[in-house]
């Protein structure tokens, strides 16, 4: 039977009130607003609403297209069941089926996603040892059982060869004497031994090495001599050739000599180690080397930078010069092709002025000077040097007494020149 009345319908939604009033509710002549009575309202009409629209009626409790009631035990009594109970199986039976491991229903591997794996027991250990059938499957521990029967022995063996495997420890002891051991220990010294150590405190003179007790052998070079500059820290490797260590990995090559090296210093080369002869000597100081340019003295590692304003530098040469009769004057370039800057040109013209020489000095701002000779009032000379260059100089020179038969005489001169420069 359907509900009788009508919901209050009541759609404003108002305010909730706060949980504080929720829990005190209204006091005595408290006016409750509008908007808590609004959501009481409309909170109420919702719940009437699910109630009526989710409730099954109760006389729709036991009739056709209703629903079914619950006996005693909670469950729906079989007849309000719409199926055959004539065929269903015991509690027993279904026990016996579900327990049952003879595949019931016949399911393949395949069906399983097992198609690829073959139907093989686990081998036993005989047969895991003898490693002959290709028709079992092996467990962890038939694996273990078969690896130890087929080459536990040999592993053994291998592991403990001192010679195809380079063991490895930190060694213990002061400076000069170490000493390693190891696990499984060597039981003597066997030419071939290969042992590799960390040092744990460098060597000052020749060391030596004990392994597991059997007794110190000295560390030596290929060639023979002494190691004495094991570092800390290191690690090194040595072979035993029957009465020392020898150090693995050291040696050298080159084609150096004593004489390449610096004195007191060592090299290791084709020729075995060498001590330096080589010796710094140079006596220069900074003065004498140009400034910014650097050099090295007495000392090989001091690297040292000049502070001198020049670097002197000196030429001299001589050209010809020709003259075809008697002049008053000549003007000359004269090719000198300096490697460097002059900057003082000193000129000499042997015999050119009636059998006497004449001379020229300018120094690099084209400053000139004259020269007096001794040959009476009008032997008085002006010889001008000037825009010089390292390729040429030129010069002017003129006879002050050319009007009373002084000349530069006709011939062929050889002109001489010095300069200074950097």
């Amino acid at each position: 039977m359907p509900f009788q009345n009508d919901l209050p319908e009541w759609n404003n939604t108002g305010t909730e009130p706060t949980q504080t009033k929720k829990d005190e509710g209204w006091k005595i002549q408290e006016k409750p607003p509008a908007p808590y009575f609004n959501w009481f309202f409309n909170r109420t009409f919702n719940v009437l609403k699910d109630l009526i629209n989710n409730a099954i009626h109760k006389d729709q409790k036991g009739v056709a297209n209703g629903v079914a009631p619950l006996d005693s035990n909670n469950k729906v009594p079989a007849a309000h069941l719409d199926i055959d109970t004539s065929n269903l199986a015991t509690k027993t039976e279904v026990s016996n089926h579900t327990g049952s491991t003879s595949n019931p229903h016949n399911v393949t591997k395949s069906q399983v996603g097992l198609s690829s794996v073959q139907n093989y027991g686990i081998a036993s250990q005989t047969e895991s040892e003898a490693g002959t059938s290709d028709i079992k499957y092996m467990t962890p521990l038939k694996t273990k059982q078969a690896i130890t029967s087929q080459i536990g022995t040999d592993y053994a063996a291998h592991k403990a060869d001192d010679l195809q495997h380079v063991k490895y420890a930190v060694a213990t002891g002061t400076a000069n004497t170490y000493a390693v051991t190891f696990n499984p220990a060597p039981t003597a010294y066997v030419e071939g031994m290969a042992v590799a150590f960390k040092v744990p405190v460098a060597s000052t003179a020749a060391s030596t090495l004990n392994v597991n007790g059997l007794g110190a052998k000295g560390i030596k070079k290929a060639n023979g001599t002494d190691v004495t500059n094991l570092k800390a820290g290191g690690i090194y490797t040595v072979r035993y050739d029957g009465t020392a260590f020898i150090l693995q990995g050291e040696g050298a090559s080159g084609n150096a000599t004593a004489s390449d090296l610096l004195s007191g210093k060592t090299a290791t080369t084709d020729a075995g180690e060498i001590t330096g002869t080589l010796a710094l000597t140079g006596d220069a100081t900074v003065d004498d080397v140009i400034s910014g340019k650097t050099f090295y003295n007495t000392n090989p590692k001091t690297k040292v930078v000049g502070t001198g304003n020049k670097a002197k530098r000196f030429a001299e040469g001589n050209t010809i010069l020709s003259i075809g009769s008697n002049v008053g004057s000549i003007t000359y370039t004269i090719p000198i092709n300096l490697d460097f800057d002059p900057y003082l040109i000193f000129i000499k013209i042997p015999g050119l002025r009636n059998g006497k020489g004449i001379v020229g000095l300018t120094i690099k701002d084209g400053v000139d000077f004259d020269f007096i000779s001794d040959e009476g009032a009008y032997s008085v000379y002006r010889h001008l040097i000037n825009n010089f260059s390292k390729s040429s100089v030129n010069i002017t020179s003129s006879v002050y007494g050319s009007a009373n038969g002084i000349y530069f005489t006709s011939g062929t001169y050889t002109i001489e020149y010095y300069a200074i420069g950097y």
